[in-house]
């Protein structure tokens, strides 16, 4: 999630769990506990791979987090000298603990993974319900925050964290309404799911992204347009027939690959210029546009980049009709043969 959303649930569940002890200091404290482990974004290494290896690795994993928790509050200790005078240290680690426990448990709510489970797994773990960026979920929390500040009622922003739990709780139960409705159009191809994939699109509970691999190996993306009220409407997308690499790999590139085939959790595809992409995120929820593409330099080195093809100029706007099912390319599932 982005650092905002971290910030303002570490800040809330700070808030709501040691608040009576440390009054408003317990919202900054949180906050920055929040948004602490994403500081493993400042890892680096002569390999193009390593932030990709180490973002939501060591620093996000629930065995972590009573150390994170404590460099976090001895860090506190020594910048906020008035605030640990008045309420002692052991609520200062408390707050942190609070704020630091949100961080990877939101992280793996989301699509890209993240290491959970660490050291005694090295799968990263994603439940695909919200994504990486909501401004609703995110204005639920800061609401909360704001509350407990500025406002006599601080029951309230308990009612604003249970409100984000609901909210991602019904994010599952739209996932299941997709998934069902991601069934009906395997068969309307006359295909079957060997396995499949389905994810929130950008800023919306109401877009997903549903793929699957058929029996005989092709890839098929659909959008899924699933309202608070009303049927849910499909976007039928492109189908991709797996190609090979053709290449001629040294010994790091093909390391690099399987990097590669476990930071995508196995959802990875070789485009016509021997590129590999991610199948999991498209610029199109109904195309296979990879955000991210693995390249391959003729000097047996390898290095990772955007997909810089040029958006439309209406990007946006058409996003939006997706989000809000203007879309004319939305049909009802019964509307397919």
């Amino acid at each position: 999630m982005d650092p905002i959303t971290q910030g303002a649930l570490g800040a809330i569940v700070a808030q709501v769990t040691t608040g009576k002890r440390l009054k408003k200091s317990s919202a900054l404290i949180g906050a920055l506990s929040g948004m602490a482990p994403d500081l493993d974004i400042l890892i680096r290494g002569s390999d193009p791979l390593t932030p990709l290896i180490y973002h939501r690795h060591f620093t996000h994993s629930l065995s972590f987090v009573p150390v994170g928790a404590l460099v976090c509050a001895l860090v506190f200790w020594v910048l906020f000298r008035n605030i640990g005078k008045t309420y002692g240290f052991k609520n200062i680690y408390l707050a942190s603990f609070a704020g630091y426990a949100t961080h990877g448990l939101l992280d793996a709510f989301t699509t890209y993974g993240t290491m959970l489970y660490w050291p005694f797994s090295n799968t990263r773990v994603s439940w695909d319900l919200i994504s990486i960026i909501d401004p609703f979920y995110t204005g639920m929390l800061l609401i909360g925050v704001f509350f407990y500040l500025f406002s006599k009622h601080k029951k309230v922003t308990t009612v604003f964290l249970l409100l984000s739990c609901f909210y991602i709780g019904f994010g599952g139960y739209q996932k299941t309404l997709v998934s069902k409705a991601q069934e009906a159009m395997a068969q309307k191809r006359g295909v079957q799911i060997v396995k499949h994939r389905i994810v929130p699109v950008m800023l919306s509970m109401t877009l997903w992204r549903g793929i699957f691999q058929d029996q005989m190996g092709h890839y098929h993306a659909d959008s899924y347009y699933v309202p608070l009220f009303g049927d849910l409407k499909v976007k039928m997308g492109e189908s991709l027939v797996l190609k090979n690499n053709s290449l001629p790999l040294s010994e790091q590139q093909q390391a690099a690959i399987q990097i590669w085939q476990w930071f995508t959790q196995g959802w990875y595809f070789w485009n016509e210029d021997n590129q590999m992409g991610d199948l999991r995120i498209s610029r199109d929820p109904s195309r296979f546009e990879s955000l991210w593409f693995l390249i391959f330099n003729p000097d047996g080195s390898y290095h990772r980049t955007r997909n810089f093809k040029e958006r439309p100029e209406n990007w946006a706007e058409e996003l939006m009709q997706q989000v809000t099912g203007e879309d004319s390319d939305y049909k009802y599932l019964n509307s397919f043969e």
